[in-house]
Parts: C-alpha cells; structure tokens; sequence
C-alpha cells in the first residue's frame, strides 16, 4: 500500500493501481472522457491530469 493526498486528504492505494482508482475507491471525482475500465487505458484525451510532488509535469491519472 501507499499513501496519496488529493485534495489534502490522505488516501491508501494498493501496488499496481492508477491514481485515478484510487481516487474514486475513495470517493474523490476526477474528471475523465476516454477512461473506461473495461479496457487498458490509452490516456488520450487529457482531461484526468493531476499534479503530482517531485514530477516536472502534469500526469494522466488513468494511466
């Protein structure tokens, strides 16, 4: 498990999990438009982007 802060709250993931999971396990809405999780993400449309501490850029969460 690790631990993430969206929103200023303190939320555990588990191994393997995209942001965007984890976020909506624990009730937190991230917008999306081509996320389905009946499939393998491609993280094409840009919508779901997320800051994250230490990254120079913004980061698909799906992905």
């Amino acid at each position: 498990m690790i631990t993430l802060t969206i929103n200023d709250r303190e939320i555990k993931a588990a191994a393997g999990q995209t942001i965007l999971q984890a976020a909506r396990g624990n009730g937190i809405e991230i917008p999306t438009l081509c996320y389905d999780e009946r499939v393998k993400p491609f993280a094409s449309c840009g919508i779901c982007v997320v800051e994250v501490a230490g990254s120079k850029k913004l980061l698909r969460s799906c992905a």
